[in-house]
């Protein structure tokens, strides 16, 4: 699964060619996008988005044990509380991703 996640991240990169520093943010954006749809559970959305990461290699496994998992829980949390009050997911997607990102 790991490899797979690679090669498609490494596809996508090559397709919307993007600033270095952007790519991860990117990355985080499209996880987000097609996690929210699915579940809106702020703990399992930062578990699967750090596992994606590592998949496709944008965090190492060191980095993920040093993770602020509840920091970035509560982030989701404030984000994911905009949907249920008419803001657009896009929005909160992006403007999540670049919080996240930072965290």
């Amino acid at each position: 699964m790991e490899t797979l996640a690679r090669v498609y991240e490494k596809a996508r990169n090559a397709l919307e060619y993007r600033a270095d520093n952007l790519i991860r943010r990117a990355a985080i954006e499209r996880i987000l996008r097609r996690r929210i749809l699915l579940n809106k559970n702020p703990k399992s959305l930062s578990e699967n988005l750090l596992t994606e990461l590592n998949w496709a290699k944008y965090l190492s496994l060191e980095e993920i044990k040093k993770a602020k998992r509840g920091d970035l829980e509560k982030i989701l949390v404030k984000y994911i509380s905009y949907l249920n009050r008419g803001v657009p997911q896009e929005w909160i997607v992006k403007i999540a991703s670049s919080t996240i990102i930072f965290c």
